[in-house]
Order: structure tokens, then C-alpha cells, then sequence
């Protein structure tokens, strides 16, 4: 448990360290300097995580060591319709996104933005939240089930705006379980990276951006509680599956 939060605290201490020094420079409105801390604050964290052994090394739980290589297909399938189910599901309330959707639409010029958004950013997520918050909290004694909500609710909450939060917060539920199904990063990993890099792949389609926005709220349903319930339908199958233990 003690080492899960010192996950979060030095995820949350660079994070902060990265904003200071942003705003002393004058920068923290400019978008692309905030892309660039960003990526320069991911790779602190990854590596110091590391250095202090809080990560990136051989799991204390892993449940499942051996998978098929068709179901990192299966899992991107999952974390897209989960992730995008319940997108598609909360974009008629309007929550705010605090200005993040012209950030993103600024960062999507510059290789390092784009590098940090859809490589860098996912890799340090999923080291923090699953390699180092969930695998820590379960190998605390917390229920499996138990650790992926925690981690997921915090992995939401690090997104701070309303319109990111709620499917983050499911995402983090999808993500979570892929960790449990090989207790590594090699299903939730490919499948972050591939969720944020076909948003920001949409965003240099011309009006994918508002393609839905006309939708009224039972075309939004229909479109997106399928897509959830086929997500985690999904990732239900990943980890219910049989697991064969390697010697």
C-alpha cells in the first residue's frame, strides 16, 4: 500500500514541478511548451520509477504469464469500444474540457507533442496506474477487483477536466483488467497507445471533431452503450479465460 502512493506522490510531485516551472517561465498558456514538459515530465517519472525500483520491474502478481498474440487485437478492440462507448455517451451532457480540445488541436503540429500524447504519455500512465499503483495495491492484500477500481479512479481524476474524467475513469476499469490477465503492460500498454493515437489521428480529419455533435441524445445512446457493453464484453472474455502458468 506504502508503495503505491509513493507511486502517486511522485507522479503528482514531477507533474507539479513541471507546472511550476512552466508558469515561472510565462509558458503554461503556451500549448506547445506544456506538449514538450509534458513528454520531458513523462520521461522523469518513468526513469525514477525505475531507479527506485517502484516499477518496470518483474511483477509481484502475475496470474497470467502466457498469452495469444490475437488478443492484443482483442484488448485494442476492447479499450477502444469502451473508451469510445462511453465518450459517445457523455458528449451530450457538454461537460467542460477546460480548453483541452484546443491544447490537443495546437500539440497535433509538433513530432514531440504528438510523441508525448500518443507514445510517451501512455507508457508512463500505465507504469504509474497499473505497473505501480494496482500491482502494488494487490500485492498489499487488496482484492484484485478492488486495486483496478482504485487505480482507475485515480487515473481519472488526474485528468481533471469533466469532459476526460468519466471515460478515463472506464477506461482505467479496461485497462486495469488487461493488467490482470497478464500481470504486465503488454496488453493495456499497445491498447492506450492505440486509443490516444486514433484521437489524435481524428483530429487531422476535417469535422471529425463535430461529425457527432448533431447527434440527439437517443442516436448517442444507441451508438454508444453498444459500444460498452461490447468493450467490456470483450475484455470480460481476455480475463476469463484459462490461464496456462509457464515453469
Amino acid at each position: 500500500m506504502k508503495k503505491a502512493l509513493k507511486v502517486f506522490l511522485i507522479f503528482l510531485g514531477i507533474q507539479a514541478i513541471s507546472g511550476i516551472v512552466l508558469q515561472v517561465l510565462g509558458l503554461q498558456e503556451n500549448a506547445l511548451a506544456a506538449g514538450r514538459g509534458l513528454f520531458a515530465a513523462s520521461l522523469a517519472i518513468v526513469a525514477l520509477l525505475w531507479l527506485c525500483r517502484l516499477a518496470g520491474r518483474e511483477s509481484a502478481w502475475q496470474p497470467c504469464s502466457s498469452w495469444k498474440s490475437h488478443e492484443v487485437g482483442v484488448a485494442l478492440l476492447a479499450v477502444f469500444g469502451v473508451i469510445f462507448g462511453m465518450s459517445l455517451l457523455t458528449e451530450p451532457f457538454n461537460l467542460n474540457d477546460l480548453g483541452m480540445e484546443a491544447r490537443l488541436n495546437a500539440m497535433r503540429s509538433d513530432p514531440l507533442c504528438v510523441l508525448a500524447i500518443c507514445v510517451v504519455g501512455p507508457l508512463t500512465e500505465e507504469v504509474v496506474f497499473r505497473d505501480g499503483i494496482l500491482r502494488h495495491l494487490v500485492a498489499g492484500g487488496m482484492k484484485p477487483w478492488v486495486a483496478v477500481a482504485v487505480s482507475a479512479a485515480l487515473f481519472g481524476v488526474i485528468h481533471i477536466d469533466p469532459a476526460q474524467m468519466v471515460p478515463a475513469i472506464v477506461g482505467g476499469i479496461a485497462l486495469g483488467a488487461l493488467f490482470i490477465r497478464t500481470g504486465n503492460l503488454s496488453l493495456c500498454l499497445p491498447a492506450h497507445i492505440f486509443n490516444n493515437s486514433l484521437a489524435i489521428g481524428l483530429m487531422y480529419v476535417p469535422g471529425s471533431a463535430d461529425w457527432t455533435k448533431s447527434w440527439s441524445l437517443t442516436a448517442h445512446i444507441a451508438a454508444g452503450l453498444p459500444l460498452l457493453i461490447a468493450g467490456f464484453g470483450l475484455v470480460w472474455w481476455l480475463t476469463s479465460k484459462p490461464c496456462r502458468k509457464e515453469c
